[in-house]
């Protein structure tokens, strides 16, 4: 709660890193509220607790049912030849004929499990296609300033870390400030994709980051008349996904991914009741994950309430 978490930090050390030890933990008081009240807290955070359990063995399910359905491997098995006979540095001869119109030079970009995953997919699977050919659009919003206000002032913002985090630690951009903020809001459907630093981690916009912001976040749009988008989603999530993503990056200092280049990322196509079960997993694992938050949020609600009574 914002109470405890506040004398978490006022009982930690530390004028630069903040720290907390053993001791200290010790001292913190807790208020010691009636039994039916503890009890209730209590159901709330444990009902939680199995939402958030039950929906991480759904996506683990979707990821799964992804390479069933496409005949492959899991990720691991893939062993790419190499030239190094201890295996220990992964290097093979390549030839023009692998080379784009891009005329990529950088190393990964051949990265022996790429081509081996490319291959795979071409010849275990029923249809694929590019990512690029199944959205509507990919895009990034231009980059703004971002003025940050009370939350009754602003609009939820998200970066890039946020996506995969459960529980979500919303900052909140001006209303009146912002420029253009329409075009950086995320809505319902739509799949976000790390495109700066780190590459290829993905998250989903459900109704909870309906409206948000975002910066830096690469906006996939499914074309639903071609694709279902949550089956798009959990194909990117998986490691194919992710290693097919690194594979495009660029960036001397700090790695980048384009949207051209996020639009060649190859993807298995299964049936369209395949792609519907599968996106079935991907919806009802965000919805309990909503259902975990509001839980959460109501035991909060009892615990402020019980607080002030007192």
């Amino acid at each position: 709660s914002n109470y405890g978490n506040k004398l978490l930090n006022d009982y930690a050390a530390g004028a630069v890193v903040k720290y907390i030890e053993a001791p200290q933990i010790a001292k913190i008081p807790v208020p010691v509220l009636n039994k039916t009240t503890i009890v209730s807290i209590n159901n709330q955070y444990l009902t939680a607790v199995t939402c958030r359990e039950k929906s991480h063995e759904l996506l683990l399910k979707a990821q799964q049912l992804v390479l069933q359905y496409n005949n492959l491997p899991p990720l691991s098995d893939i062993k790419p030849e190499t030239l190094d006979a201890d295996g220990e540095v992964e290097i093979r001869m390549t030839g023009l004929d692998e080379f784009t119109q891009d005329y990529r030079l950088d190393a990964h970009f051949y990265n022996p499990l790429v081509k081996c995953i490319e291959e795979k997919i071409k010849n275990t699977t029923m249809r694929y296609a590019r990512v690029g050919d199944l959205c509507k659009e990919i895009r990034m919003s231009p980059l703004f300033v971002r003025n940050f206000v009370d939350q009754k002032f602003g609009t939820k913002y998200i970066a890039g870390k946020h996506i995969s985090q459960i529980r979500k630690s919303f900052k909140y951009i001006s209303n009146t400030e912002t420029e253009d903020l329409e075009e950086h809001k995320l809505h319902k459907g739509w799949i976000l994709m790390t495109c700066a630093g780190t590459i290829g981690k993905c998250g989903y916009v459900n109704d909870e980051l309906d409206g948000a912001t975002a910066q830096d976040l690469m906006r996939i749009i499914p074309n639903k008349e071609v694709v279902n988008g949550d089956y798009l989603y959990a194909w990117l999530s998986t490691d194919y996904g992710k290693a097919l993503a690194v594979r495009q990056k660029y960036g001397a200092v700090v790695d980048r991914i384009s949207r051209e280049q996020t639009g060649e990322i190859l993807i298995p196509l299964p049936t369209e009741e395949q792609q519907k079960e599968i996106g079935d997993l991907v919806c009802k694992a965000y919805e309990l994950r909503a259902e975990a938050i509001q839980l959460e949020d109501q035991a909060q609600e009892l615990l402020t309430q019980a607080l002030t009574q007192a």
